[in-house]
């Protein structure tokens, strides 16, 4: 009877303990995500930065005159998956262009973040692109012959998942990092290292989408 009396006694200091406990590791968490682009910052004019509620960032500024913004998507749909987490690279448009085209590679139905599953038009990929893929349009394809130009050498980067062309915008979308495993099998949460993620890999994702946006709007005003 004291034993339990005793254990009842402390149960919530247990309790405490291990919630005390969660909510650290949860912050501890949140605020190495709101790193990973920290070396990101000054690569951008005017950069500002804001956080998802899940604390990843959101950085937002200009790059050789087109407005980009820099955001991390934790992909935790495919179950038994270690999951990854997709730096996604957006480019405003300065100019309206026609047509769209959303490509990917090994796609495997679980793309979430893709528009193209709700779009009509298949698009028979090119023998010179990637073949494990699926390129989808929506009632027009945006320009092939500028897309044949970046395509090939763009997607020789395995970590390229995406490339969304839309009239107003452009995106690609890049596996930035993947969870730690260990952590994934214990607890199935989607943790990642906190290192930064490596600026260089950054800019040259910055700079492709900015050349392929770039292009698309000098083919339409011909």
């Amino acid at each position: 009877m004291t034993a339990e009396l005793s254990f009842f006694a402390i149960a919530p200091l247990i309790a405490m303990s291990v919630y005390y406990l969660f909510q650290r590791s949860q912050i501890a968490i949140k605020n190495n995500r709101a790193m990973l682009l920290s070396d990101c910052n000054s690569m951008l004019d005017n950069s500002a930065t804001s956080y998802e509620s899940n604390g990843f960032p959101i950085i937002k500024g200009r790059y050789r005159d087109f407005d980009v913004q820099l955001n991390l998507i934790p992909d935790t749909i495919v179950m038994r998956k270690v999951p990854p987490l997709w730096l996604m690279v957006s480019i405003k448009a300065n100019k309206q262009s026609k047509g769209s085209m959303d490509f990917i590679v090994r796609p495997q139905n679980s793309e979430f973040y893709s528009p193209g599953w709700r779009w009509d038009g298949l698009f028979k990929v090119p023998a010179t692109w990637p073949q494990y893929s699926i390129a989808k349009y929506n009632d027009t394809t945006a320009s092939i012959s500028v897309l044949d130009k970046f395509v090939p050498d763009l997607f020789k980067d395995e970590k390229v998942k995406q490339l969304l062309v839309m009239p107003d915008s452009l995106r690609i979308t890049y596996m930035a990092k993947q969870g730690i495993r260990g952590e994934y099998l214990l607890t199935r949460g989607a943790v990642f290292d906190e290192h930064a993620i490596n600026s260089d890999e950054v800019k040259k994702i910055i700079e492709y989408a900015i050349e392929i946006r770039k292009n698309i709007e000098e083919e339409s005003t011909l």
